[in-house]
């Protein structure tokens, strides 16, 4: 399904609240191109991705994305806007590629990433989302690198779970909250990230968290650069550069 370019408008699919969902898509060979897809109802998104390799390209997506069972899918160039709910969700074992997208908007977290899932989330803008900008849940393992993550009302980035994801490359900065947090059993590698200008913590781990974390330049966080909390296992190896941060850089 093509839209037409953006100099002569696009296609616009716009739903009812009666609808579970605008589109559905389980095959391969479905692109959809420049089309502006508008509706949501409760927490049911208004495009699902439930198979197969759809590719999503240069769309406003107001309502919501849910990528689940063993999709892959590449969501590129998008606009994408939650609802009431987080902008994109993925669940179960999908693989999608979430690449350039603009993401914000979402009631709750911009991307959900749950389940067994391992998606690439590459090279976004995720931004102004009701609480973190990405949380990472479950068993997942995604591939988060390149983004840059800001002005969220939570988290920049939440690990929770024993989710194991690679943090790797992206700008996390102006969060209300710890730019990043691990959390519960989670076991992230957080390396080469820009991390500042929190109003909180750089970089937190609570729980029974065990994070590796190396390379990142950590710095004009409200508070400390890193924190470790009392049954936290952190892994710091060389490299990291802490400066300016409230307090003392680790805490």
């Amino acid at each position: 399904m093509r839209g037409s370019n953006g100099n002569d408008g696009v296609v616009e699919i716009a739903g009812c609240h009666s609808s579970e969902w605008i589109i559905r898509c389980s095959g391969k060979g479905v692109k959809l191109v420049n089309l502006r897809v508008v509706g949501f109802w409760k927490r049911r998104p208004c495009l699902v991705i439930t198979a197969g390799d759809p590719q999503v390209q240069g769309c406003e997506i107001v309502g919501g994305v849910r990528i689940e069972g063993h999709a892959r899918g590449d969501l590129q160039s998008n606009s994408v806007t939650g609802g009431n709910m987080p902008a994109i969700i993925i669940v179960d074992e999908a693989s999608p590629q979430i690449r350039g997208n603009q993401v914000s908007g979402g009631a709750e977290a911009g991307i959900y990433v749950g389940g067994g899932s391992m998606p690439l989330i590459e090279q976004n803008r995720i931004f102004g989302n009701a609480e973190a900008g990405i949380v990472v849940s479950g068993a997942s393992v995604p591939v988060i690198c390149s983004n840059r993550i800001h002005d969220n009302n939570g988290n920049g980035v939440r690990i929770e779970g024993t989710a194991c994801p690679t943090i790797e490359g992206n700008e996390v900065h102006d969060n209300v909250e710890s730019n990043i947090c691990a959390a519960d059993q989670s076991a992230p590698v957080i390396e080469g990230n820009r991390i500042y200008d929190s109003g909180a913590y750089g970089v937190s781990c609570v729980g029974d968290s065990a994070p590796i974390v190396k390379h990142n330049e950590i710095y004009g966080n409200l508070k400390p650069g890193f924190r470790i909390g009392p049954a936290a296992t952190a892994f710091i190896h060389g490299g990291n550069n802490m400066y300016g941060n409230g307090e003392d850089n680790v805490w």
